[in-house]
């Protein structure tokens, strides 16, 4: 059995995160592509791409955080995180960050912005940076849970909880 760490929560945290992401990921591969710039935006696959730029920028914000020391630490002791320091550092050098936030502000605060302003279509031609993100946070997560369940936290119940198990 396995405790309820402040840490373990916060690394469970970040992965939901994360699965937001992945959710909003795969329903936009799976939308078709509308070739016409104005109509993309109002398009399952814009939509979908800007929810799923919402939650990686979510998932930086998160990681970023004082407060995720320790969940940094378990997946940094079982992966490698240089990728994403690095994407994160070049994000904010040259200004993706802060498009991507544009768009987190766009998409969830819809009372402070305009129906068609910069959020809307602010990261269009960085697909390539927003995939290399997430596929840095999937390598580092799928490396983490691998190492947790060779050591069995995976599947083990919980300390003071018999009837939840962890999952992967």
């Amino acid at each position: 059995m396995i405790q309820k760490t402040n840490d373990f929560m916060a690394f469970m945290n970040l992965h939901d995160i994360f699965l937001n992401a992945t959710l909003c990921h795969s329903n936009m591969l799976h939308a078709p592509i509308i070739k016409d710039a104005q109509a993309f935006t109002a398009s399952d696959r814009g939509r979908f791409e800007r929810m799923w730029i919402t939650f990686l920028y979510v998932l930086i914000e998160a990681w970023s955080s004082p407060l995720m020391t320790g969940a940094r630490s378990i997946i940094s002791s079982s992966a490698s995180v240089s990728k994403i320091d690095h994407l994160i550092r070049e994000g904010k050098a040259d200004g993706r960050l802060s498009k991507m936030r544009n768009v987190r502000d766009y998409t969830c605060h819809r009372d402070r912005r305009e129906y068609w302003d910069a959020g809307r279509t602010d990261v269009a031609g960085q697909l390539d940076y927003h995939n290399k993100l997430y596929h840095a946070f999937s390598e580092a997560f799928l490396d983490t849970f691998e190492k947790l369940n060779k050591e069995k936290y995976i599947g083990q119940k919980w300390e003071g909880d018999n009837e939840k198990e962890i999952s992967s």
